[in-house]
C-alpha cells in the first residue's frame, strides 16, 4: 500500500504553490499566444483564474491603507479607521469619507479609532481630534477640543463628558460647557474602557480606574487586553485571566495559551480569543475554554479583533485585514499518487476506505487498515478504475471499468460476481427491495435478484431505451424505474416493459436522481436541480447554472454536491441553501450519510458534515448608495427626480459578511410582481411622473431569501403644463365645455321637436281638406251612377250642390291667407303674388329680381325654390326679426344663383347646427337635393344674406332621369 499517497500541503504552502502556478501559467499563456486559438487561451485563462477565487473575498478592505479600528453601526454596514480616513464597508463595496474627497467629506484625514455615542460615532483622529459622525446621514462636526494636542487615538463618552487618549495624555472634555481639561500625563495610554458607569485606562504598568479625575491602579502589572464581559471586566495577564466583578471582587483563572488580542462576541455570549500561534479559542460565561468554530489564523502579528452580527470574525494584521467564517465542517484529506482523484469513498464499520480511480481499493491515510495490502492484486489494470461502491449484507459491490466485483467483509477477499457477461463498464449500483439494478456504460442496465444474482430484466436502446449509457436508476416502487440517460430520463414500466422518454429543460448530462416526497430530483451538470412530479412533469428548476455531480435523500432533505458547494434542498419550500464553508471545495460522486454525519466526497478527501438544524441570519437589506444622474448620495426615504428622463441608479446591499455565494436581489414596484434586479445595482429610468414605493429583498451568503425588506420612495416630477395644479383646472375646463355642449344638443333637440310638430299640424290640415273632397267626391259618384240608371228621383240641383261644396271647399284652401305653394305657376307668377302678399298680410316690403328663362327649369325646382323663399321670408317675418326683403334669381356661369336679403342678422344664424327652424331646415333639405351650396353674409351695416347656387347641369340631369321614369 506504500507510494501511493502524495504529501498534503498546508495552506501557506498551498498558497505559494498557487501562486507559483499562476505565474507558470500566465508564461505559458504568452509562449502559447500563436499557436492556441482564442477559445483554448481563454478556457485555459478561466481555469486558472478560478483557483485563487475564494482568496478575493473581502481583499477590497486590504486596499485600506493600516486600518486601525472596526465597528458595525445600527444599519450592519461595518466600518473601518486607518490611514485612508473612516471607511464603510457593505460586503461588496467601500466608500471613505476624509478631507480630499470631495463626494464624501469629512473633516479628518488618518484616523485612529471609532467609539459608539448613541446611533453616532466618535471618530478619534491622528491630526484633527475627534469628530462626532452620523453613519446613517455621513454628516461630520468636529468637536472643538480645547487642546494642543490634535491627535487623539481613542475618543470615549460617559455622562456628558469625553474621555480622550492622546499622545501621554489622557483628556476630559465636558459637552456642556465645551471646556476640556488634562487629567493625566505620562506613560502613553493603550487603552480606555467603559465598565459600570466607570472609565478604565490599560496603561504599561497596568489597569487603572478615573475616579474624581485621578487615574487609581487596579491591576499592577501589564495586561495584554482588557474588555467588558457579562457585567465583568475580563483582563488577561501572564497566563491568567483577571476578572473583575461588580462588587469589585478580582479572582484569577489559569489560561495557558498566549493571548494576541481578543473580542467578545456581537451578542456578548462569548469571548473570542486569538493566541499568539494562531488558534482562535472560545471563552463561555462560565470562562470555559474551547477550541472555537473558527480557523486558525495566518496573521503574523494580530492587532485588534472584532466580532459583527453575520458571526465573522474580523482580525487587522500588519497591512491586512482577515474576515474568518464560523465552520463546523471536518475535513478528511486524501490525495492519492494518481492523474484523477474522482474517487469513491464508503465505511466497513467505522473505518472509511477509498475505491480509487485508478489503484482499486486503498484504505483511507491515517486511519485503521481495513483491505489487507494484497487486496488488488486479483483485479485487472481495468478493474482497477472504481466507479460506484454499494453495501449489502457482507458484501461490498464495487462497480469497475471490468465488470461487477464484490468484497466480503468477513472473509477481507475480493472475486467477481457470479453474473454472466461481467465485464462491461458499470457506472451505477441501486438496490431496493430485493431487487439489484446496474447501469452500464454502453449496454443499458440490467435488473439482479439481489440475493442470488439470477437476472430479471435487461433494458437497452433496442427495446425502448433513449440511449445505452446509463448513469443513474433510481426504482421508485416495484413497478416504475427512472433511469437518466444523458440529458434524457427514461420511466420504465417494469409490468409491461413500456418505456417513456422525457425530455427536461436541460443539455447537459444527469448525474443523479432521488425521490422524495412524491418528486424526483435530478441533480444535473450544469443546469442546477430539475425537479418531476411522478409523472413526468418538470414542476421546478433549482440554482441553475450550478454544476453538480451527485445528489441524495438524508432525513426527508436533499443533499447535493456540486463544483460551487453543498447544497440542502427544503422539499417543502424547494428552497436550496448553501452549506457555510463549503464552497472552497470540489465536490464529486454522491454524498453518503452515517451516524447524523454527511459525508461529502471531493477532489481531496472526504467533507464530514453534521446533519443538523443551523438557525437562519436575516440579513438587514440596505440601499447603500444612491446615484440621480452622475450624483451620489447615502440612501434617503424620499429620492426627488425633477425630470422621467433622469437615470436612478440604487446600490444593493445585503449586510451578511459570511463567505459564500453571490448575494441575489429582487425588486418590485407599488406592491406589484417581484422581479430580478440582476445584479447589486438597481438602474431605474423612464419612469413617468408621479409617486413609486419600491420594495427591495435580497439573499444571504447561503442562498436564503432575508425577512428584511427594505423600502424607498421615487418622486419623479410632472411637467409644468401637467401639475397636479393644472389638472384640476383642465378638468375644471373640461366639465364646463361637456355642460355647455349639453345645453346646446339640448337647444338642438328642443328646435328639432318644433319643426316635427310645425310639419306634423301642416300634415294634419292638409289631410282634413282631402278627406272632405274625397267624401264629396263619393256623394258624386253615387248620384251619377243613381242618374245613370235613369232614376227619375234623382235631382239635378242636388248634383249641382255637391260641386259647388267641393268648389268651395279647394277655393278656402286657395284663399288660405298664406300661399304656400305654387300651384302650377312658375316663380314669375309667384314670387310678385308672394310679395303682394306679404305687404298687405305683414307690412313687409319684398323686392323682386328675376333675370333666368323658367322653360330651362323643370316645375318641381320652381316649387321647391319658391318653398325654400317662401320659409325663409315667412320664417323672419313672424320671428319679428325683418321686414324688408329683397329676391334676387338669376342664371351665371351654368348655374342659378338665389339671393335673399334682409335688414337684420336673422340669416346670418342660418350657420348654426343648434337653433334649427322649419325654414333652416326646409333650405337644408332642398340644398342637399340640389347638391347646391349654400353661404350666409353679414354687413356692416347688419344686413344679412342668404345665398343658394344649384348647378344647371345637375337640374339637367334630374329632368333626364324624370323623363326617363316617365
Amino acid at each position: 500500500m506504500k507510494g501511493y499517497y502524495r504529501k498534503s500541503l498546508s495552506p501557506v504552502a498551498a498558497e505559494d504553490m498557487t501562486m507559483m502556478m499562476m505565474t507558470k501559467a500566465k508564461q505559458l499563456l504568452i509562449s502559447l499566444n500563436n499557436r492556441l486559438s482564442k477559445q483554448v487561451l481563454t478556457c485555459l485563462l478561466l481555469s486558472f483564474i478560478s483557483l485563487p477565487l475564494l482568496a478575493q473575498e473581502h481583499q477590497i478592505i486590504n486596499q485600506l491603507n493600516n486600518v486601525t479600528d472596526v465597528k458595525q453601526d445600527s444599519q450592519g454596514y461595518l466600518w473601518f479607521s486607518g490611514m485612508q480616513g473612516l471607511s464603510r464597508y457593505d460586503g461588496n463595496s467601500v466608500i471613505t469619507f476624509n478631507n480630499t474627497n470631495t463626494n464624501w467629506p469629512a473633516p479628518f484625514g488618518w484616523t485612529r479609532s471609532i467609539s459608539h455615542y448613541d446611533d453616532k460615532f466618535l471618530v478619534g483622529s491622528e491630526t484633527d481630534q475627534v469628530t462626532l459622525f452620523d453613519p446613517i446621514t455621513g454628516q461630520s462636526k468636529r468637536i472643538n477640543i480645547n487642546s494642543e494636542n490634535n491627535s487623539i487615538d481613542q475618543a470615549i463618552a460617559l455622562n456628558n463628558s469625553l474621555y480622550l487618549r492622546g499622545e501621554n495624555q489622557l483628556l476630559k472634555h465636558d459637552l456642556s460647557t465645551n471646556q476640556t481639561k488634562v487629567i493625566y500625563s505620562g506613560e502613553r495610554i493603550l487603552q480606555l474602557i467603559i465598565y459600570q458607569q466607570s472609565v478604565y485606562a490599560r496603561l504599561p504598568n497596568g489597569l487603572h480606574k478615573i475616579e474624581n479625575d485621578r487615574l487609581i491602579h487596579v491591576i499592577d502589572t501589564d495586561i495584554k487586553t482588557t474588555m467588558s464581559f457579562n457585567n465583568q471586566l475580563v483582563s488577561y495577564k501572564q497566563n491568567n485571566l483577571v476578572v473583575i466583578d461588580g462588587d469589585y471582587q478580582i479572582r484569577n483563572i489559569p489560561f495557558e495559551e498566549r493571548i494576541e488580542t481578543a473580542t467578545t462576541s456581537y451578542d456578548q455570549s462569548r469571548i473570542y480569543v486569538v493566541t499568539d500561534s494562531g488558534m482562535i479559542l472560545e471563552v463561555d460565561k462560565q470562562f470555559n475554554v474551547s477550541a472555537s468554530k473558527y480557523p486558525n489564523t495566518e496573521l503574523v502579528r494580530t492587532k485588534f479583533a472584532y466580532h459583527d452580527s453575520s458571526n465573522v470574525l474580523w482580525l487587522s494584521g500588519n497591512q491586512m485585514v482577515k474576515a474568518l467564517s464560523a465552520t463546523d465542517l471536518t475535513n478528511h484529506k486524501a490525495i492519492l499518487n494518481i492523474s484523477d482523484n474522482h474517487n469513491e469513498y464508503t465505511f466497513i464499520g467505522d473505518d472509511l476506505v477509498i475505491g480509487s480511480y485508478g489503484i482499486g481499493l486503498q484504505n483511507y491515510p491515517n486511519k485503521n487498515a481495513v483491505f489487507p495490502d494484497n487486496i488488488n492484486e486479483t483485479l485487472s489494470s481495468q478493474a482497477l478504475r472504481v466507479s460506484n461502491l454499494m453495501h449489502h449484507g457482507e458484501y461490498l459491490y464495487v462497480a469497475t471499468f471490468e465488470g461487477l466485483w464484490r468484497y466480503h467483509k468477513t472473509n477481507k477477499s475480493i472475486e467477481k460476481a457470479p453474473i454472466e457477461d461481467n465485464n462491461k463498464l458499470l457506472l451505477k449500483l441501486k438496490h431496493k427491495d430485493n431487487k439489484f439494478y446496474v447501469a452500464t456504460n454502453y449496454d443499458g442496465f440490467y435488473v439482479y435478484d439481489i440475493n442470488t444474482l439470477s437476472p430479471l430484466a435487461h433494458y437497452h436502446n433496442g427495446n425502448g431505451l433513449y440511449e445505452n449509457q446509463v448513469i443513474d436508476v433510481l426504482p421508485i416502487d416495484d413497478k416504475n424505474v427512472w433511469v437518466a440517460s444523458l440529458d434524457k430520463i427514461n420511466i420504465v414500466d417494469m409490468t409491461n416493459d413500456s418505456i417513456r422518454t422525457l425530455s427536461p429543460n436541460s443539455q447537459n448530462k444527469i448525474l443523479d436522481l432521488v425521490h422524495i416526497e412524491n418528486k424526483v430530483y435530478a441533480a444535473t451538470k450544469g443546469d442546477g436541480v430539475l425537479v418531476f412530479n411522478l409523472q413526468g412533469e418538470q414542476i421546478d428548476q433549482l440554482v441553475p447554472g450550478v454544476d453538480f455531480s451527485g445528489a441524495t435523500n438524508i432525513n426527508g432533505s436533499v443533499w447535493a454536491s456540486s463544483r460551487s458547494g453543498l447544497y440542502q434542498i427544503d422539499v417543502n419550500t424547494n428552497e436550496a441553501t448553501l452549506k457555510p464553508n463549503t464552497q472552497q471545495y470540489k465536490f464529486v460522486g454522491t454524498p453518503f450519510y452515517k451516524n447524523n454525519k454527511l459525508y461529502a466526497p471531493h477532489l481531496e478527501g472526504v467533507l464530514e458534515v453534521p446533519v443538523t438544524e443551523q438557525s437562519r441570519f436575516h440579513p438587514n437589506v440596505k440601499i447603500s448608495q444612491v446615484n440621480v444622474s452622475g450624483t451620489d448620495q447615502l440612501y434617503s426615504d424620499l429620492i426627488e427626480v425633477s425630470s422621467p428622463k433622469d437615470i436612478i441608479t440604487l446600490q444593493l446591499a445585503s449586510l451578511d459578511y459570511r463567505r459564500g455565494h453571490k448575494k441575489l436581489y429582487r425588486y418590485r414596484i407599488n406592491g406589484g410582481q417581484w422581479n430580478d434586479a440582476g445584479s447589486d445595482a438597481l438602474i431605474l429610468t423612464g419612469l413617468n411622473s408621479g409617486f413609486y414605493e419600491v420594495e427591495l429583498n435580497a439573499t444571504n451568503s447561503l442562498g436564503q431569501w432575508s425577512n428584511d425588506h427594505e423600502f424607498i420612495n421615487i418622486n419623479v416630477a410632472y411637467p409644468w403644463y401637467l401639475t397636479p395644479t393644472l389638472r384640476i383646472i383642465y378638468v375644471f375646463v373640461a366639465l364646463v365645455i361637456v355642460l355647455y355642449v349639453g345645453w346646446l344638443l339640448h337647444l338642438r333637440r328642443r328646435s328639432l321637436h318644433q319643426i316635427t310638430q310645425i310639419m306634423s299640424a301642416d300634415l294634419k290640415s292638409r289631410g282634413k281638406t282631402a278627406l272632405e273632397i274625397d267624401q264629396l267626391l263619393s256623394q258624386l259618384e253615387s248620384k251619377l251612377v243613381t242618374l245613370s240608371q235613369n232614376n227619375p228621383n234623382i235631382e239635378i240641383e242636388e248634383l249641382t250642390d255637391l260641386i259647388k261644396m267641393g268648389q268651395q271647399t279647394i277655393s278656402n284652401e286657395n284663399n288660405d291667407a298664406n300661399p304656400r305653394y305654387l300651384y302650377g305657376e312658375t316663380l314669375h307668377a309667384g314670387l310678385p303674388y308672394l310679395a303682394d302678399y306679404m305687404q298687405k298680410r305683414y307690412d313687409a316690403i319684398v323686392q323682386i329680381d328675376l333675370s333666368f328663362d323658367d322653360a330651362q327649369i323643370d316645375h318641381v325646382v320652381h316649387s321647391d325654390i319658391y318653398k325654400l323663399i317662401h320659409e325663409a321670408i315667412t320664417s323672419a317675418v313672424l320671428a319679428k326679426k325683418a321686414n324688408m326683403f329683397s329676391v334676387k334669381i338669376h342664371e351665371f356661369n351654368q348655374k342659378l344663383w338665389l339671393t335673399i336679403s334682409a335688414n337684420s342678422e336673422i340669416f346670418a344664424e342660418y350657420d348654426s347646427r343648434i337653433n334649427m327652424n322649419v325654414a333652416m331646415y326646409y333650405i337644408r333639405q332642398i340644398a342637399k337635393k340640389y347638391n347646391a351650396a349654400v353661404n350666409t353674409h353679414l354687413s356692416a351695416d347688419n344686413e344679412s344674406q342668404l345665398n343658394l347656387s344649384i348647378p344647371l347641369m345637375l337640374l339637367d340631369d334630374l329632368e333626364f332621369q324624370q323623363e326617363e321614369n316617365n
